[in-house]
C-alpha cells in the first residue's frame, strides 16, 4: 500500500551530520521493540557511520521534514554477491511501500554494477517465526521447508520482495535464537 506523503529517495551524504544523526534515530527506533542490534542511540551511530565506505551503498528515503528510511548494501565474494544491510522504514511510515521502493533503487543501482545476487540475514532474536524458539537440530533443513514469518519479521518483507529463505544457522543468537538467510538474484526488478 502506498500513501500520499511525497517522499524523495536520495543517497546519504555522510558528511551531513544532521543527516547522519536521523539516520541512527531511525535505526534506533525502527529496531528497539524486536531486537537488541542497537540498544542505544551511540550504538545507532556507530553503526550509520561504519557504513561511511566508497564500496557501500546508502540510500534514504526523505519528506520535506524528515528521513523517514534507509537501505545499505555492501560488497561480498568479490562483488558478485552484495549484502543488504540495513533497511528500516520509521514505525510510522511502514506498509507504505517505502522499505519497497528503497529496496527497487538498490536493485537497480546494483544491476547496473553487474551484481548478481543480494542477499540479507535476518535475526529471528523474538521468536517471531516458526524457527524461533525452537531446537532445529538434528535436521534445519526440515524447518526450512516449513517457513512462516509474523507480521513483525522482516522475513515476510524479503519473501514479498523477490527473496527465497536459503539457509539459517541455529541458536546463532543464544538457545532457540537462529539467523535466516534471504537471497534474491537481481536479474529482474520486481
Amino acid at each position: 500500500m502506498t500513501h500520499a506523503t511525497p517522499y524523495l529517495i536520495t543517497t546519504l551524504d555522510f558528511t551531513n551530520e544532521a543527516d547522519v544523526s536521523h539516520v541512527a534515530h531511525l535505526l534506533y527506533a525502527g529496531f528497539s521493540n524486536h531486537s537488541p542490534a542497537w540498544p542505544t542511540y551511540a550504538a545507532a551511530h556507530a553503526e550509520v557511520c561504519a557504513q561511511n565506505d566508497s564500496s557501500h551503498c546508502n540510500l534514504i528515503a526523505r519528506t520535506p521534514t524528515e528521513i523517514i528510511g534507509w537501505i545499505g548494501a555492501h560488497p561480498q565474494y568479490d562483488g558478485h554477491a552484495w549484502e543488504l544491510h540495513p533497511l528500516v522504514v520509521a514505525p510510522t511510515h511502514q506498509r507504505w511501500g517505502i522499505g519497497r521502493a528503497l529496496l527497487n533503487d538498490l536493485i537497480t543501482i546494483l544491476q547496473s554494477r553487474q551484481v548478481s545476487t543480494l542477499f540479507a540475514w535476518s535475526d529471528d532474536e523474538t521468536h517471531s517465526t516458526s524457527m524461533g524458539g525452537v531446537t532445529l537440530y538434528p535436521d534445519p533443513l526440515t524447518h526450512l521447508v516449513s517457513f512462516m514469518p509474523t507480521a513483525h519479521h522482516a522475513g515476510g518483507f524479503y519473501l514479498r520482495n523477490g527473496f527465497v529463505l536459503s539457509g539459517v544457522i541455529p541458536d546463532a543468537n543464544g538457545a532457540g535464537k537462529p539467523d535466516l538467510l534471504f537471497v534474491r538474484p537481481l536479474s529482474a526488478k520486481i
